[in-house]
């Protein structure tokens, strides 16, 4: 497991918050304290999840921006409850172009591989 020290902000330029969320690349939105986001007047958007085991959970959703060593990206970001693991998901790792390495568990660039899709589509690449 690995944790990182991030800033999130409503908007590009505006307050920051400091929080520690654990990375974890298999779960696609990060999931932020409920109070930082509400200290941070992130707007709300409710949604009614369905949880694997078919049961329905509203939760609410609101976009904000991780800022990270230099890098920042939008991203989605869960109103983490109490019961809630603070979480840098993947949407947001792929915004700031990073990969955790599964043998040095560290963050690092994300590579991107271009190559064609078919012959001849990706001329000019």
């Amino acid at each position: 497991m690995i944790a990182v020290t991030v800033e999130v902000s409503r908007d590009y330029e505006g307050v920051r918050k400091r929080v520690r969320l654990r990375v974890e690349p298999r779960v696609l939105f990060s999931r932020i304290p409920q109070a930082i986001l509400e200290g941070l007047r992130v707007p709300v958007d409710d949604f009614d999840w369905i949880r694997v085991d078919a049961r329905h959970e509203p939760r609410s959703e609101g976009q904000v921006f991780i800022h990270y060593r230099g890098r920042f990206a939008p991203t989605r970001a869960v109103f983490a409850t109490p019961r809630d693991e603070a979480i840098l998901g993947e949407h947001a790792l792929m915004g700031l172009g990073l990969q955790l390495n599964p043998r040095t568990k560290r963050l690092e660039q994300r590579i991107l591989r271009m190559g064609r899709l078919a012959a001849g589509s990706a001329e000019g690449f």
